[in-house]
């Protein structure tokens, strides 16, 4: 039934609207839909609980990825993850931002303590920056965390809107690689360009 609501999603960039549409694409009855979701919202809240398992292993293996004694190369390698995995799975990443600009989300749902757990991840490695003397010793992490929030949440809406805003001139770019490539300028701006 998840991969007949994400083949749907796919195809239309919205959910099933019914629980009859979602058992004539998974081939089970009315019933067996409404043993499992009740309702349109109930399936919402299924797919982004795959979307963010699929998300998280990627980001799992992106930070696997990289030096691990390197902090910068980590939240480098999270933010790569993030774009790539996102570019591959529009759909669900598109169902994934919108919840996470959804004011409506409640304090202690799945969502809810994945971000913690980002934010609380991207919070550590900056602060391993920091005693490590890669940002400076009187810089504000709070500061800095919530401007790179406000970053990816603006790069994310390139892949989320598919398409790039009309300030960008130029050639047509990969948005993906776009995505990469303003990370990287923000990051650099930190900590300096990245090391061979």
């Amino acid at each position: 039934m998840i991969a007949a609501a994400l083949r749907t999603l796919e195809d239309t960039g919205q959910l099933p609207q019914s629980m009859q549409e979602l058992a004539k694409n998974s081939g089970v009855t009315t019933v067996d839909v409404l043993e499992s979701f009740t309702s349109s919202d109930a399936l919402r809240i299924a797919l982004i609980g795959h979307g963010l398992v699929r998300l998280a292993d990627a980001l799992r293996e992106g930070v696997v990825s990289a030096d691990p004694e390197d902090p910068t190369a980590q939240l480098r390698a999270l933010s790569q993850a993030y774009f790539a995995w996102g570019a591959h799975n529009r759909a669900l990443f598109r169902l994934l931002a919108t919840a996470l600009l959804d004011p409506a989300v409640a304090e202690g749902s799945e969502l809810e303590r994945y971000r913690h757990s980002i934010r609380d991840l991207v919070m550590k490695k900056f602060a391993e920056c920091q005693s490590r003397g890669l940002i400076r010793s009187d810089a504000d992490l709070q500061i800095i965390l919530a401007n790179t929030h406000s970053i990816l949440l603006g790069v994310s809406s390139t892949l989320v809107n598919d398409r790039r805003d009309a300030w960008y001139e130029g050639e047509a770019t990969d948005l993906q690689q776009l995505a990469d490539e303003m990370m990287k300028a923000y990051f650099d701006q930190i900590f300096g360009p990245a090391s061979a």
